[in-house]
């Protein structure tokens, strides 16, 4: 008989996984009272991008790629950190915490409904049911107020953007499947978040460079650096 395994360092980084994406959240929208979304984000994708580069030029894998993936890191570099980011800042920017968590909580129903599309994987009748009652408990988030979430036109908007960012994150992460199988998660990664972040920048140089940095507090630079470091 096979012995249960025990609660192990796997699990706990899982789980300080979870509360780092869980609390992200709210550190961004505390950060965005002192910095503009494209600012916040064109900083932070640069670090974060940055610090991935550099592990990965630490490794015995270097940068380089099979002449095969050069389109297709490119493309769901885009997708899945120019795009999406464009989306998500400001969709968390117009919305609340709260809404967002929910919102981003649909990501698995997404790729599921993607993945069951390109016919990688077949979903289970109890699955459909699940993402069936997913998509009701959505629908009242963004049309109806309750005591822990915030309605109004302006949310709707930020609401309906983390939406779609969803999507492109669920495109992003079904895409990039096959292309594990020819380098690592760490390359993979490093060189997206590279090609995203390259993308991104144009549309977040203007107010990065109108940026009063010594303005902006130690409180806000810390969620930055958190946010780039860990959640990114």
């Amino acid at each position: 008989m096979e012995e249960h395994k025990k609660f192990g360092a796997t699990d706990f980084l899982m789980l300080l996984a979870v509360l780092v994406w869980a609390v992200n959240f709210s550190i961004i929208k505390i950060a965005l009272r002192e910095f503009s979304p494209q600012g916040f984000n064109g900083i932070r994708l640069f670090f974060a991008s940055s610090v991935l580069v550099l592990v990965l030029s630490l490794t015995k894998e270097g940068l380089s790629i099979p002449r095969s993936l050069f389109w297709k890191i490119i493309l769901i570099g885009i997708v899945g950190n120019t795009i999406y980011q464009l989306l998500f800042i400001h969709g968390l920017n117009w919305s609340t915490a709260s809404n967002t968590s929910v919102i981003m909580a649909m990501t698995p129903v997404f790729i599921a409904m993607l993945s069951n599309f390109l016919k990688h994987e077949r979903i289970h009748w109890a699955g459909w049911l699940g993402i069936f009652i997913s998509f009701i408990g959505f629908y009242f988030v963004i049309t109806r107020q309750a005591s822990i979430f915030h309605f109004s036109w302006e949310t709707v908007r930020g609401d309906l953007m983390i939406f779609m960012g969803n999507i492109c994150w669920s495109f992003y992460t079904v895409l990039s499947k096959p292309l594990l199988d020819k380098i690592s998660p760490l390359k993979l990664t490093s060189l997206t978040m590279a090609t995203g972040t390259l993308f991104y920048l144009p549309f977040a140089a203007r107010e990065v460079v109108r940026l009063h940095w010594n303005e902006v507090s130690f409180k806000a630079w810390a969620g930055l650096l958190f946010s780039g470091l860990f959640s990114l």
